[in-house]
């Protein structure tokens, strides 16, 4: 099993082990299997899926900073489209009680 080497990247390591235990997510065993260790060793800490090290996790660590820098100007401009529209929709009230007055 990988081990974090810093004291920055503990994030990181949780996304890396929680997204390779939904990759697993379709195997089964049960808690006798716990107890026996098989087919733990195997999968977590001798798997393929957890075969990763600092140079993996400076790497995602980048890959997640992309995705949410294009996540949050999306959602950035989403919200400014939400204004603008609330906006809009102020205005066609405003009118709409204007031209009702007249």
């Amino acid at each position: 099993i990988p081990y974090q080497e810093n004291g920055c990247d503990c994030g990181v390591f949780v996304c890396r082990y929680a997204y390779n235990l939904y990759k697993m997510r379709h195997l089964k065993f049960t808690w006798n299997d716990i107890d026996t260790r098989y087919p733990f060793r195997e999968l977590i800490t001798w798997g393929p899926a957890f075969d990763f090290d600092m140079d993996d996790i400076a790497r995602i660590r980048e890959e997640i900073e992309m995705l949410i820098d294009n996540l949050s100007k999306l959602y950035l401009r989403m919200k400014e489209q939400e204004k603008a529209n609330k906006r809009t929709k102020r205005r066609e009230i405003e009118s709409s009680k204007m031209d009702n007055q007249s």
